[in-house]
């Protein structure tokens, strides 16, 4: 899976002073090498982890990445995805 990380911190940079992200999503997915589909996930991710919030058709980053303790962020993922696949094995759907 792509760094989130690095993605994080691009979202950042391409961001307005409001913190809204400038680029559409296949913009992004492009810049990235990755597919329109796993940046959508991964996007999904920081908006459900609080990370990035979507207003209407834009994205806005919440937090400054240097603030964001990453080692500790791998931890919460860890849980965030448990507690996804537990969601889609109680709905019946196969992950």
């Amino acid at each position: 899976m792509h760094d989130r990380e690095k993605l994080y911190r691009f979202l950042w940079s391409e961001s307005d002073h409001d913190n809204v992200i400038r680029l559409k999503q296949g913009e992004i997915a492009k810049s990235f090498g990755i597919s329109y589909q796993q940046l959508s996930s991964v996007m999904k991710e920081f908006t459900e982890m609080n990370m990035i919030e979507k207003t209407r058709s834009k994205f806005v980053v919440l937090y400054d990445p240097d603030k964001i303790p990453w080692d500790r962020y791998l931890v919460l993922r860890k849980a965030y995805v448990k507690n996804q696949s537990r969601k889609h094995t109680e709905s019946g759907v196969s992950t």
